[in-house]
C-alpha cells in the first residue's frame, strides 16, 4: 500500500483536517503520481464525479494499470502517465489549464475526492497582466477534451458540437508572428512603425501539402511549436481566424495537443453558434440518408473505377439551418487530384455533393466505422 493510499484509508475512518492536509502536502511532494490519459484526446482522462471535471491521479503505477485496464475494457482508450516530483507544482498548473477543479485520487482502491484548489491557489485572471502569455482557455481545453472523448464513444452529439464551437469563437489565443521585419523608432512617448514593415504570420503544412495557421490556447502548447524562441507573439480572436483563412487552408489550434483542424465551413458553422449564445439555432446533423442517391453513388463509383490509388468513398447526408449537402468521404493519398477530378461530375439531384479527405477532422468524426459505397 503506498504512503498516499494508507492516509486516505485513515482519512477515510477518521476524517480530520490534519489528515487531509497530509494527504495535500504528499500529493504536492511525493516522488511519482500516474495520471489517467484519454488516448483519443491527447490530454488528461477527463471524468464527471459530482458536476466536477475531474482528473484520476494515481499514488502507485499498479493502481494506474488496472484503471487503465478498466476503461479499455469499457472501449475507453486510456493510458497512464507519470509525473516527478520535481515538475509537480507545473503539472498541476497544466491540469488547471486544461479545464479540471477535482482530483480523484486511486479510483479503484479507497478513494479520495479532492478540490484541486484545495492543492494548488486558484490563478486570477483579473490580477495577471495582459500579456500573451498569460493567457488560458481552461474551458475550451475541457471542452474541447469532451468533444474528443464522446466522439469516441460515439455520442458527439449536436449539444456537443455547439459547444466546442462556442468556446473556440468567444477564445483569446496566443498567436505566433515574425517580427523581424518590422521597424519602428521613437517620437516622444510614441513608437512610429516604419511603412514597409510586415508581420509575417508562420504556417503548417501537411503531407498533403494542405496549409494551416497555428493558434494556441495557453503558453504551454505555444512552447511546443517555439521550442527555440523564433517567434514574438499576438493575442488572436476568432476575427484574426477569419482574415488569416483566406490565406490558407484553415486554423489549426494546439497542432501538437488536441490539434483542432478548421475549415472554412467548419468557420462558418463557429461564426453561428457563437453568435447565437443560446446555441438553440445551432443545427448541425450528419447521418445516412433516409432515400440512397443511387445515381451519385454510381456515377462516383464509375469515376473512381479508373483511380487505383483510391482505396474507399463513403457518402452521408449533412444539415445544418435547414441546408443539406451530401458529404463524400475520399480515402486517398492523391485526394486533391481526385476531388478535382470529381468535382467535374454533374448530378440531377438538387442537393449539392462536397468533397473531404478521410484524413480531415470532419471526416474522422462523422465517417467513423463507415460502410462505403466504394471499395477498391
Amino acid at each position: 500500500m503506498s504512503a498516499i493510499q494508507n492516509l486516505i484509508v485513515k482519512y477515510k475512518a477518521n476524517p480530520s483536517t490534519e489528515i487531509y492536509r497530509a494527504i495535500r502536502d504528499k500529493l504536492q511532494t511525493e516522488k511519482s503520481l500516474w495520471a489517467a490519459i484519454s488516448e483519443t484526446s491527447k490530454n488528461y482522462y477527463l471524468g464527471n464525479e459530482n458536476g466536477g471535471a475531474a482528473i484520476y491521479l494515481f499514488s502507485d503505477k499498479k493502481y494506474g494499470e488496472h484503471y487503465a485496464e478498466y476503461m479499455k475494457e469499457k472501449g475507453i482508450s486510456v493510458g497512464i502517465v507519470e509525473n516527478k516530483a520535481e515538475l509537480r507544482m507545473p503539472f498541476f498548473g497544466d491540469v488547471y489549464r486544461s479545464g479540471f477543479d477535482t482530483v480523484i485520487i486511486d479510483n479503484g482502491q479507497t478513494y479520495l475526492r479532492m478540490s484541486l484548489f484545495d492543492i494548488i491557489n486558484k490563478p486570477d485572471p483579473d490580477k495577471l497582466p495582459k500579456e500573451s502569455r498569460f493567457i488560458v482557455n481552461p474551458d475550451l481545453v475541457r471542452t474541447a477534451n469532451w468533444f474528443y472523448q464522446e466522439n469516441e464513444k460515439g455520442r458527439a452529439t449536436t449539444a456537443v458540437w455547439a459547444a466546442l464551437f462556442k468556446e473556440i469563437y468567444n477564445a483569446k489565443y496566443i498567436l505566433p508572428a515574425n517580427t523581424s521585419n518590422v521597424k519602428m523608432e521613437v517620437l516622444g512617448k510614441e513608437f512610429i512603425v516604419d511603412k514597409e514593415s510586415e508581420v509575417v504570420f508562420p504556417l503548417l503544412k501537411t503531407a498533403e501539402g494542405q496549409t494551416f495557421y497555428p493558434f494556441f490556447t495557453d503558453w504551454n502548447e505555444f512552447r511546443k511549436y517555439d521550442m527555440k524562441n523564433e517567434y514574438s507573439t499576438l493575442i488572436g480572436t476568432f476575427d484574426d481566424m477569419k482574415k488569416l483563412i483566406r490565406k490558407a487552408d484553415g486554423i489549426v489550434i494546439n497542432p501538437y495537443g488536441s490539434n483542432i483542424l478548421i475549415t472554412s465551413d467548419i468557420l462558418k458553422n463557429i461564426e453561428t453558434a457563437g453568435k447565437n449564445a443560446s446555441g438553440a439555432n445551432m443545427q448541425i446533423k450528419i447521418g445516412i440518408p433516409k432515400e440512397r442517391p443511387v445515381e451519385i453513388e454510381r456515377k462516383i463509383t464509375v469515376c473512381l473505377e479508373a483511380e487505383s490509388n483510391v482505396r474507399s468513398a463513403a457518402l452521408k447526408l449533412s444539415e445544418s439551418n435547414g441546408k443539406k449537402e451530401f458529404i463524400v468521404c475520399i480515402d486517398s493519398d492523391n485526394f486533391k487530384e481526385i476531388a478535382k477530378k470529381l468535382s467535374s461530375l454533374i448530378f440531377e439531384h438538387e442537393i449539392p455533393v462536397k468533397y473531404i479527405s478521410s484524413d480531415s477532422p470532419l471526416a474522422k468524426t462523422a465517417f467513423k466505422n463507415s460502410e462505403p459505397f466504394f471499395t477498391h
